[in-house]
């Protein structure tokens, strides 16, 4: 996906969430990209998405909306907008 997303909101999955980037050195390593650190609330980041969260990853997924039918979208790389 490139350019501007027109929703208010969208479902991205991200791998370990709680590790930097960087520090990601396990076979993910190559869909877990970016200079990210740590998440914060109301930081804002520039993500290269794919289309769905099934494709690199097969395994259960923690996911807070299971009720919501919208696409679910999987950062390969997470970077500081900062």
């Amino acid at each position: 996906i490139e350019g501007k997303y027109a929703e208010s909101e969208i479902l991205v999955g991200q791998y370990n969430p709680a590790q930097a980037r960087t520090a990601i050195k396990d076979k993910m390593a190559p869909v877990a990209k970016g200079n990210l650190a740590a998440f914060r609330a109301g930081d804002t980041h520039i993500l290269k998405l794919i289309d769905s969260v099934e494709c690199v990853w097969k395994d259960a997924v923690e996911d807070e909306y299971f009720d919501d039918d919208s696409p679910r979208w999987y950062a390969v790389e997470t970077n500081s907008a900062k």
